[in-house]
């Protein structure tokens, strides 16, 4: 899943070139996916009242503090009104491929977003889209058929490690790896790691 935008088209700006180590899990680390995925059930608490506050305040200096993120497994409905948000649509209009862009959205019917969605659009618009409805999702217990296994010769117990955060931390390991051991290692991290993705 790649992202592209074209802000300033044939003109000459001064530009930073930044990057993600690890995009995906470190997304999965801030959002505590992990706990999804171990969980034994998965409960909704409505949050409307408390995600219409949180929008009225928000900003990105707020957005800098990872302890925030946990609060973010929540879905909106909204009453698009000109908001900011991403459409999956055939752009091309090959009928073929359909990907997804940031637009201006506005639509009678009630949709579904996720609240970092929502964020984005009120920080870009400087004004909360309509809320309807927020729902929030929260992990409850471990399974009980987990077992510990064994990848790239560290023992894993999904019941007390987090095994996308341990994927993560071997592969920063192997820069410092030398390269007869490396390809192999690599290779087994980022099949694991894709297979998280997927």
């Amino acid at each position: 899943g790649g992202r592209c935008e074209c802000n300033y088209r044939k003109k000459p700006i001064l530009t930073d070139v930044l990057d993600f180590t690890s995009m995906y899990p470190t997304i999965t680390l801030l959002y505590g996916i992990w706990d999804f995925i171990i969980a034994k059930e998965i409960i909704t608490e409505d949050v409307t009242l408390e995600i219409k506050d949180l929008l009225k305040n928000i900003d990105l200096e707020q957005l800098k503090d990872k302890k925030i993120y946990k609060k973010f497994n929540v879905l909106v409905k909204i009453k698009p009104n000109n908001d900011f948000l991403p459409i999956r649509m055939d752009y091309k209009g090959d009928n073929k491929t359909n990907n997804v862009g940031l637009n201006y959205l506005t639509s009678n019917q009630e949709v579904w977003y996720s609240l970092p969605d929502v964020i984005a659009s009120k920080i870009y618009k400087n004004r909360s889209p309509e809320i309807i409805k927020a729902t929030r999702f929260i992990p409850k217990g471990i399974q009980d058929t987990l077992r510990s296994s064994n990848i790239v010769g560290i023992n894993i117990d999904p019941n007390k490690d987090n095994l996308i955060k341990i994927l993560v931390e071997e592969r920063q390991k192997l820069k410092n790896t030398p390269k007869e051991h490396k390809d192999y290692i690599f290779n087994i991290v980022e099949n694991a790691l894709e297979n998280q993705r997927s």
